[in-house]
């Protein structure tokens, strides 16, 4: 997320802030500094400290990567920081146990769960396999690549047509996992 924010999106570093419990790996805490650069880096004992709340009540945009079974934060935290109609807040938690419990409801701030998110790839992937554009490029994909295992490469002989498998998309419908 950090990377993405940063990268393509063109936040600056500046305005980001990554808080965190505990190190991790060296690898990860290298790449934690690579991307948030000269943001801020924040190291909390627990997510309900007042550094925590306050980084919150002072940005725009959330993301919750924490995936812990009981909610670290109290909703009744969330909503006392700020006035939301006057500045909104954004909080994305991708905790499939939900980072923040009994949020209420405020206009201007808008949670969006992991939940939600999965539905919403969902509800996309089935719109996306029901047009029928999608099934005649995943026919023509299917044929490139069925083509292209066919083609003898150096230290690998041809696979013989016949051992190919047909494609199976007829009606592929994604299960929510």
């Amino acid at each position: 997320i950090l990377r993405l924010l940063v990268e393509p999106f063109g936040v600056p570093r500046r305005q980001v802030t990554l808080v965190h419990r505990r190190h991790g790996t060296a690898n990860r805490l290298k790449m934690w500094r690579r991307a948030v650069g000269q943001g801020r880096r924040v190291l909390v004992h627990h997510y309900g400290q007042p550094v925590v709340l306050d980084a919150i009540g002072a940005a725009d945009v959330v993301f919750f990567g924490i995936d812990r079974s009981e909610a670290p934060l109290e909703g009744q935290q969330i909503a006392s920081l700020r006035d939301y109609r006057a500045r909104p807040l954004v909080l994305i938690d991708f905790n499939t146990f939900g980072s923040i419990d009994r949020l209420p409801a405020i206009d201007g701030l808008r949670l969006i769960s992991a939940s939600h998110l999965e539905a919403q790839v969902d509800r996309y992937a089935r719109q996306l396999m029901a047009a029928p554009r999608m099934h005649e490029a995943a026919e023509a994909a299917e044929r490139a690549i069925r083509a292209n295992l066919a083609m003898p490469r150096p230290g690998r002989q041809a696979q013989p047509a016949q051992r190919l498998a047909a494609p199976r998309h007829e009606h592929a419908e994604l299960a929510p996992s």
